[in-house]
């Protein structure tokens, strides 16, 4: 109260009440409705990194773009997945020839999220090159030590409805496990995403300049080994084992700028035959690109309260022949012939009835209850039957003073027993009761005639 006193200090009537009004209007306004998402769109750009490029890098790509165009694609949309720090966004801006997405040196995920960069190469002549190359970058799909569902959904969002030629699935060379982290994004991702996205994935390795353990038979029985890790974790995440983990194509690159290069200027890799890693990227990105239609995430595909809804009327349907066809009749079977228990007892028939619905009286209404039969009322027993007083009733007060007088003179009373003493006990009490009554009368009696002979003489 004290601070509202002093909010309002000083205002006039017409002053508060034009702020009540105020926020009246304010509160009555429909609550905001949240910004929709923003659709994942980029301005088309001439590929200027593409003539930056070594001149064996150029006639490289352009073929390859050329074999894409063959097939009747004239735009190719690149997804790249993985966990943060593995260079996602590096390898774009190697790929790219130019320094367009922001990248963290120091462990950390760059990317917030999601960026796509839109490149096009147009060439005059006789097959007349005209494709467009869509790129996008994604946010890390770990937050520290569990799976960053927001960047998931987001990357949901982002690509609904676009189809996506190439999934790139980047991951770091120089590991020499799949941990239960790295199994649990992958599953993240056909969960979110569909296990139909792992149709179109490429296995990409980054730090590809890494040296070989010691020990192992050379670069390439190295690469082979991590390859095949993360092949066997892609195909368990995206539902093929055996045979279809080895589908999935794998190249190596290295993002680094101490990398070694070839006599034309082109960062190779240090196998045997020093392989430029950016024209064999793109060769397997247009292979995996030609094969099959695009993946496309159709809206509410994934949608765990969607999948399997065909199976609810069919299962409604089942239940109701299994109880028709086996329970009902089982009952009825049981009502006639009985059980281990013995034969249905009838006077529960009730509890049947409102359990499964079952009539036993007319159809359409449940038998009532049977009443409970009303106890007998508990009939007196007789009581047994008192002895009679032997000892006579008391006389009167002058008979009883007679009586000595007269027996003086004969021989003494025999003593008696306890238990004719003991039954004398009570008309004795009752003798002394009426004695007492006759006073109260004899005094009324006296009072009453004094009373009259008082009247009479007055």
């Amino acid at each position: 109260v004290e601070e509202l006193r002093a909010r309002f200090r000083g205002l006039t009537p017409a002053q508060l009440q034009q702020i009540l009004a105020a926020q009246q209007m304010q509160a009555a306004r429909p609550a905001p409705k949240p910004p929709a998402p923003e659709k994942l769109e980029a301005a088309v750009e001439d590929w200027a990194g593409l003539r930056r490029m070594p001149v064996a890098s150029q006639n490289a790509l352009k073929q390859a773009l050329g074999r894409l165009q063959a097939a009747g694609r004239k735009e190719a949309t690149v997804l790249l997945l993985g966990k943060g720090s593995v260079g996602k966004s590096t390898l774009v801006n190697q790929l790219l020839g130019e320094r367009k997405l922001r990248v963290n040196p120091y462990g950390l995920s760059g990317q917030d999220r999601l960026a796509m960069l839109s490149r096009s190469v147009k060439e005059e002549g006789t097959p007349g090159l005209d494709v467009v190359l869509h790129v996008i970058d994604t946010p890390g799909l770990l937050l520290n030590d569990r799976v960053h569902e927001s960047s998931l959904a987001a990357i949901a969002r982002g690509i609904q409805g676009r189809p996506v030629d190439a999934v790139l699935y980047v991951d770091r060379l120089d590991l020499y496990s799949v941990e239960a982290i790295d199994r649990e994004v992958l599953h993240a991702v056909s969960r979110v995403l569909g296990p139909e996205v792992w149709r179109k994935a490429l296995l990409v390795l980054t730090h590809g300049d890494s040296k070989p353990p010691q020990g192992s038979a050379g670069y390439e029985a190295y690469v082979e080994q991590r390859a095949g890790q993360l092949r066997e974790a892609v195909a368990r995440a995206g539902g093929r084992r055996g045979q279809g983990a080895a589908e999935v194509p794998c190249a190596v690159v290295e993002n680094s700028s101490l990398c070694n290069r070839n006599w034309s200027g082109e960062k190779v890799l240090p196998d045997a035959q020093k392989t430029p890693w950016i024209p064999a990227l793109m060769a397997k990105i247009v292979d995996v690109a030609s094969q099959g239609e695009a993946f496309v995430l159709k809206k509410g595909a994934n949608n765990p309260n969607r999948r399997r809804r065909w199976m609810i009327p069919l299962l409604v349907a089942a239940q109701a022949a299994l109880v028709k066809l086996f329970f009902l009749p089982a009952l009825a079977d049981d009502e006639r012939r009985g059980d281990s228990f013995g034969p249905w007892d009838k006077r529960f028939d009730w509890v049947r009835a409102q359990e499964y619905g079952l009539y036993a009286g007319k159809k359409g209404r449940a038998p009532e209850p049977a009443k409970k039969a009303a106890k007998p009322k508990p009939q007196p027993q007789p009581q047994p039957a008192e002895e009679p007083s032997q000892a006579p009733k008391a006389a009167e007060p002058e008979a009883a003073e007679a009586a000595p007088k007269a027996a003086s003179g004969s021989a003494p009373p025999k003593k008696r027993s306890s238990s004719s003493s003991k039954s004398k006990s009570s008309p004795t009490k009752e003798a002394g009761t009426k004695k007492k009554v006759k006073k109260k009368k004899k005094k009324s009696s006296s009072s009453s005639s004094k009373s009259s002979s008082r009247a009479s003489e007055k």
